[in-house]
């Protein structure tokens, strides 16, 4: 889902992401995909800390609204409209090998 191709095809600019920062790409998609209602600042609190205690990475540092917003200006919003079309097509795919 996240390899080098999809992050070179949406992000804005060849010099994007290409520094390893506090925040990638992937993060930011998920972090995206994840938001609810809350603030922003308490959303990224419960993203940091999710990743630290649940998918094991300790180093995983909080990060603020302003750099999770220059962040987000570096996608392209039509990763959005392709990763639903391949959620839906995995969705049906699935179905039709399941009958």
């Amino acid at each position: 889902m996240f390899s080098e191709n999809i992050v070179l095809k949406y992000k804005v600019s060849k010099n994007d992401f290409t520094r390893k920062r506090k925040q990638s790409f992937q993060t930011t998609i998920l972090f995206m995909l994840n938001l609810q209602t809350k603030s922003l600042a308490i959303e990224i609190e419960n993203l940091v800390s999710f990743i630290k205690c649940n998918i094991g990475v300790k180093n995983a540092e909080h990060y603020t609204k302003s750099a999770f917003v220059q962040c987000r200006r570096k996608i392209k919003p039509e990763v959005f409209k392709d990763l639903s079309d391949s959620l839906v097509e995995e969705f049906y795919t699935d179905r039709q090998q399941r009958r």
